[in-house]
């Protein structure tokens, strides 16, 4: 199967991410609603091929927590990628660009979740593995905690605003 083909197959079976079902998450987990940003569109093959790597330091910056990124987002015109887009990619690997993999880390800040400790959170997927350790490298998601700081090499899955209106 193809690219295309690949695609067009997981977009058929597009699902909600639902914290409360998703392995590591369950009783406990929700959604902080006014956290949500609601201009990021719906998973669609119309988009797929728009996604951009955004990393947020400002220059002589080493690192900055989630929360800073969060707000930076916020203010910047960028549409950041919700939890059904990182659903989306995590349900079908083959689906995530293969230059990702030189990335490491990729944030979906379109979201942020609360955990039954009351800590924020949000979802990434990550290029994992060490050759030193014979570890095979394959794709792993983690729940990140917005007070965990974030480096130069570590971007957020975005849109530019502009997408809304093609």
């Amino acid at each position: 199967m193809n690219f295309t083909e690949s695609l067009n197959v997981a977009l058929t079976t597009v699902s909600h991410f639902n914290p409360k079902k998703f392995p590591g998450m369950g009783k406990g987990w929700k959604f902080i609603p006014e956290e949500h940003d609601f201009r990021c569109p719906n998973v669609s093959i119309t988009y797929c091929n728009s996604v951009r790597l955004l990393a947020l330091l400002k220059k002589g910056e080493t690192c900055i927590d989630g929360e800073e990124r969060i707000e930076r987002l916020k203010k910047s015109d960028k549409i950041r990628l919700t939890a059904d887009w990182f659903l989306f990619f995590w349900k079908d690997l083959s689906l995530i660009p293969e230059e990702w993999k030189k990335v490491g880390t990729i944030f979906f800040d379109g979201d942020v979740l609360l955990a039954p400790d009351k800590g924020r959170h949000i979802l990434s997927i990550c290029w994992f593995g060490s050759e030193k350790d014979k570890v095979p490298y394959k794709w792993a998601c983690f729940f990140r905690h917005l007070s965990e700081n974030c480096f130069a090499s570590t971007p957020s899955a975005t849109f530019e605003s502009s997408i809304l209106s093609s």
